[in-house]
C-alpha cells in the first residue's frame, strides 16, 4: 500500500519524478591506440581484463585493474597476428586464458594470454 516509490535493488532507473537511483556515468579512461574503427569488445569472466579488436586487425588486452586506478592507459598486450579486420572476440577459458578473435578473411585465432612476472 501507500505512495511511497521503492527503490529495486538490482531494477533499473525509471526515470520518473521520485525515483531514488540516477545512475551517472564517469570517465574511467579513453583508450587510443587502434589505427582505425574498433569493432568489437569482449571482456574476461574475471573482470581483469578487457580485449579489443578492430578494422586495424590488432587485438588489444587493456587491464582494468591499472584503468581503475590510473596506472596506465595502455593496452598490456597486443595480438596482430591474424591478418584482416577483427570483427568478434570472446574469451573461451574458466581461467581467461585464451581468448579467439574471428577477421573478415576467414579465419579464427585462439591465442593464450599469459601472465609474466617482471624481474626488476
Amino acid at each position: 500500500g501507500g505512495g511511497a516509490r521503492e527503490a529495486r535493488v538490482g531494477g533499473y532507473a525509471s526515470g520518473e519524478p521520485g525515483d531514488r537511483w540516477a545512475p551517472r556515468g564517469v570517465l574511467v579512461a579513453h583508450l587510443q591506440e587502434h589505427r582505425g574503427p574498433v569493432r568489437c569488445l569482449a571482456s574476461s569472466h574475471d573482470g581483469l581484463y578487457v580485449v579489443s579488436g578492430g578494422d586495424d586487425g590488432a587485438c588489444k588486452l587493456w587491464d582494468c585493474g591499472r584503468l581503475e586506478r590510473d596506472v596506465s592507459f595502455r593496452s598490456r598486450l597486443t595480438y596482430a597476428s591474424q591478418g584482416g579486420r577483427v570483427t568478434a572476440l570472446v574469451s573461451l577459458d574458466d581461467d581467461d586464458r585464451i581468448v579467439a578473435s574471428a577477421s573478415d578473411n576467414g579465419s579464427v585465432h585462439a591465442w593464450r594470454v599469459e601472465y609474466v612476472e617482471r624481474k626488476g
